[in-house]
């Protein structure tokens, strides 16, 4: 083998190593891998939306929203005498309260938003006040699963669905 050629070959290895070298500093591990605990993770629950002025769930010929009604005034020590007497309500409803929390996570004490959605038939969520919600990972296990987070609030109407806020 000639110099010439030696110093060829040593001047495209040089070459190479450069730019592996380039493309080494161009990419992070996070644009090649996800770390597991890395992804946004989605927070669910169910609550009762109170306040509402006529447009809440209508439990006349069903009881599935009353029961829990009923539920919350027994934890607040003001058990109804039937949960008939509340089915003839229509200032709350029973909705999904959703939580996304970002990749890079949050920290205690953080607030973040929440999505309300009606489960029900309410007409609308305007003017209501999610009660405090439990928030847990979905699952088959969520009912026996670690609570993460809480929500409650006053709602935000966005965009045209009235049966869809946020709490901010």
């Amino acid at each position: 083998m000639s110099i010439r050629h030696s110093a060829g070959i040593a001047f495209i290895i040089f070459i190479l190593m450069g730019l592996s070298a380039e493309f080494a500093r161009a990419t992070s591990i996070q644009d090649l891998v996800r770390l597991k605990g890395h992804e946004r993770n989605v927070l669910v629950g169910m609550g009762i939306v109170i306040g509402l002025d006529g447009t809440g769930d209508e439990s006349k010929d069903s009881l599935i929203t009353a029961r829990p009604y009923a539920q919350l005034f027994a934890n607040l020590g003001n058990e109804p005498l039937s949960v008939e007497e509340l089915a003839a309500s229509d200032s709350y409803a029973l909705v999904q309260v959703t939580m996304q929390v970002q990749a890079t996570g949050s920290r205690e004490g953080d607030r973040l938003d929440v999505s309300v959605n009606t489960l029900y038939n309410a007409q609308s969520l305007e003017g209501g006040r999610l009660i405090v919600s439990l928030l847990r990972l979905p699952g088959p296990d969520s009912t026996d699963s670690i609570v993460y987070a809480f929500a409650e609030g006053a709602l935000i109407i966005e965009g045209s669905n009235p049966r869809s806020a946020t709490v901010r």
